[in-house]
């Protein structure tokens, strides 16, 4: 569920939605991924960087990605998109630039 408890698959309990990818910046066992995956510590809104997401739920039946790594995103520019299309739009550098749901998550080094 995302941070309303709402199930992300099915947020009007009817429908399935493809909105499962969340930026995390970590590799498979929670450490950073590379130095660009972050976008600067997720301050910045340049084209440079590749930021490292997850799934919040299975990608498929096969499950063969994990839900804190999955792939890296087309880049770090503010923006949205308003359509759920996939792989998104060719040369956009924004963080989901194929749509979806938008959530985060972040870890911290020290407790």
């Amino acid at each position: 569920p995302n941070e309303d408890g709402v199930p992300n698959h099915y947020p009007n309990g009817t429908t399935a939605v493809d909105n499962h990818h969340m930026i995390t910046g970590s590799n498979t066992q929670g450490k950073l991924y590379s130095a660009t995956a972050t976008c600067d510590d997720w301050t910045s809104t340049t084209a440079s960087g590749k930021p490292r997401c997850g799934f919040s739920w299975p990608r498929d039946s096969r499950n063969t990605y994990s839900w804190i790594s999955g792939y890296d995103a087309n880049g770090c520019e503010a923006g949205y998109e308003t359509v759920n299309n996939g792989g998104g739009v060719r040369g956009t550098k924004i963080i989901g630039s194929g749509g979806g749901y938008g959530g985060f998550y972040c870890f911290a080094l020290n407790p």
